[in-house]
């Protein structure tokens, strides 16, 4: 097993009740035109000529290898697998070997969007199964980290855990 020193946690920016997990995916796996004209695409990059099909220049990915999570709790408190835990995600620069990224749809920032019960409970148990798997490792928000330009997930997550007695 692999050393994970943070349980990192995010929001997805989005709409908490209409983003899926798919959504997710496809955001960090499509292709990705680059400004320099090529293609990235399962993380590598492709030379293009330029002409590109209508179905690749619409999409807006990262052009990842696979999703950057490791877990994903959806609107309706479902809980899905991301990246496998034993493998490093891709969702705070410079710790994301040391990590395991837990990401729960909606925006924190948005009042319709923020997280609700049931998607806070899902998030409590899954903190406290990898809090028992990993020791060492403390729990933080995105935003906690240095150089974290983002105000990801939104909230204090240390506090908002703290507050509620579920």
């Amino acid at each position: 097993m692999r050393r994970v020193n943070w349980l990192i946690v995010h929001h997805s920016a989005s709409s908490r009740d209409r983003t899926t997990k798919e959504d997710v995916y496809a955001w960090h796996t499509d292709p990705k035109l680059m400004r320099d004209g090529t293609l990235r695409w399962m993380g590598k990059r492709y030379a293009t000529d330029g002409h590109l099909p209508t179905s690749v220049q619409g999409l807006r990915g990262n052009g990842w290898i696979d999703i950057g999570y490791n877990v994903i709790i959806e609107g309706d408190g479902g809980l899905y697998p991301g990246r496998p835990l034993h493998i490093p995600g891709a969702h705070t620069r410079g710790h994301n070997k040391d990590s395991i990224g837990i990401l729960v749809t909606g925006n924190n920032l948005i009042l319709k969007d923020r997280w609700n019960i049931v998607q806070t409970r899902t998030l409590m148990k899954v903190v406290t199964v990898l809090e028992a798997l990993h020791t060492a490792a403390k729990l933080k928000g995105h935003r906690d980290f240095e150089n974290a330009s983002t105000e990801c997930p939104g909230l204090d997550i240390q506090k908002f855990l703290r507050d509620r007695h579920l």
